[in-house]
């Protein structure tokens, strides 16, 4: 079992990579001209209903949140994408409900099940209005990340560029 859930991991890590790979090959240097330029994908709210509609497509927030990480890693803004995980993160309330309404059959126990649903919804809603707010009065999460990403000291010289066709190694 351990040997099949590090294989799972191992895969699941791959299939990342493959995503972003993917997404730099089909969008190229467009994809951060898109999400830079477009008004409407630079807008907030549409961001966090653009993570709703994916979370909910794919009844999956983790592979919503890949996907958007995928964006992110392919040229696209740390702003425009942290409105999508936030939504990524309310799309789950719709697969809880989903859930509870399955519970139908037994008064008491569908009671119980929406009413925990409920309670998960409204802690997600409160979650994502709350620090809506804090990150477009303040930008905290952007920099915040920003400086956690630069104290990494991460060496991109290892790198492959896919747009420019290049590869550099420091050895």
């Amino acid at each position: 079992k351990t040997l099949g859930i590090l294989l799972a991991l191992y895969l699941f890590v791959c299939s990342l990579t493959f995503l972003s790979t993917s997404f730099r090959i089909l969008g190229g240097r467009n994809l951060s001209k898109l999400f830079s330029s477009s008004e409407i994908l630079s807008n907030p709210i549409v961001g966090i209903m653009i993570g709703i509609l994916v979370t909910v497509a794919v009844q999956s927030s983790s592979t919503s949140t890949s996907i958007i990480v995928a964006l992110v890693s392919a040229g696209a803004a740390v702003k425009n994408a942290i409105p999508m995980i936030f939504g990524s993160n309310v799309g789950t309330s719709v697969t809880n409900t989903i859930v509870s309404m399955n519970q139908a059959g037994d008064r008491e126990a569908f009671r119980r099940a929406f009413a925990a649903a409920t309670v998960h919804d409204m802690f997600n809603w409160l979650s994502v209005i709350i620090l809506t707010i804090i990150e477009l009065a303040t930008g905290f999460l952007e920099t915040t990340t920003e400086m956690i990403v630069d104290s990494m000291d991460i060496d991109i010289g290892n790198s492959t560029s896919i747009g420019n066709k290049t590869s550099s190694s420091s050895g």
